[in-house]
């Protein structure tokens, strides 16, 4: 057996290697951020920031990109992006926003299982690609917080105009409780009968008969604890830190 064979079995497999990271870039120097616009840098807070990460991305918006290419600096909007793992073979349509972050974030699952997607690392949301199915999973677990939080911060802005006495947001409350609609999650007809009552009571003319209508659904004990309710507690004057008196002269709960 020739001496030089172990050295040529150790070393071709080292040169192989390094010839398949030139192919990628890797050993040559980068190549500068790909800018789709004309002109001097805009900030960093108006642009829309690209690291390709494990992304290899052969266009955008019909630009073919220098092969060394690893950054990219977009205006805010929607991008066509040409991309994929070993060969952009892939093409999603990407709105970016100005100020994020976005990188091509890669995970390898099992033989033939490799998944390739494209975050916005400002919001963590996945905005092209596919998610291993345990990153899929994270991922709807984080967008059903999400919409949660995003829901309970409507109704709770819902419920403070109404308490200041807007009759269209004391309808809408309303609403709320009487299809039992996220947050409240129950269906409460004397709440959704008060809230309606004080939106008839400030003028929201359609508020009437949808009160008169759950008056019929209440028990009178229920339907008479409601109208104290109505009485017994004055509306908020948000402007003047004072109660103010429903329409009519007939206040409303507190909400």
């Amino acid at each position: 057996m020739s001496l030089t064979q172990p050295w040529r079995r150790r070393t071709f497999p080292a040169i192989v290697a390094m010839m398949a990271l030139a192919a990628w870039g890797g050993c040559a120097a980068p190549a500068p951020a790909f800018k789709g616009y004309a002109g001097p840098d805009p900030p960093d807070d108006e642009v829309a920031l690209f690291h390709f990460g494990w992304a290899r991305v052969g266009a955008i918006d019909g630009r073919e990109l220098d092969p060394g290419a690893r950054d990219a600096r977009l205006l805010p909007g929607k991008h066509t992006i040409r991309y994929g793992l070993y060969s952009p073979d892939r093409v999603d349509t990407i709105d970016m926003k100005a100020g994020h972050g976005y990188v091509g974030r890669y995970e390898h699952v099992s033989k033939g299982n490799n998944y390739l997607w494209i975050e916005d690392t400002t919001t963590g949301e996945v905005v092209a690609g596919v998610l291993p199915p345990q990153e899929r999973e994270k991922a709807q677990r984080s967008e059903r917080a999400r919409v949660e939080r995003e829901v309970a911060e409507h109704f709770g802005a819902l419920l403070a105009a109404a308490e200041c006495g807007e009759a269209r947001a004391q309808y809408d409350v309303g609403v709320y409780y009487l299809a039992g609609l996220d947050p409240v999650g129950r269906r409460d007809l004397v709440a959704a009968y008060v809230w309606y009552g004080r939106a008839a009571s400030r003028g929201q003319a359609d508020a009437v008969a949808v009160k008169d209508r759950i008056s019929g659904e209440l028990p009178p004990e229920q339907r008479a604890a409601a109208d104290r309710l109505m009485t017994s507690v004055k509306a908020k004057d948000c402007a003047a830190g004072r109660p103010a008196p429903e329409k009519g002269g007939t206040p409303g709960p507190q909400e």
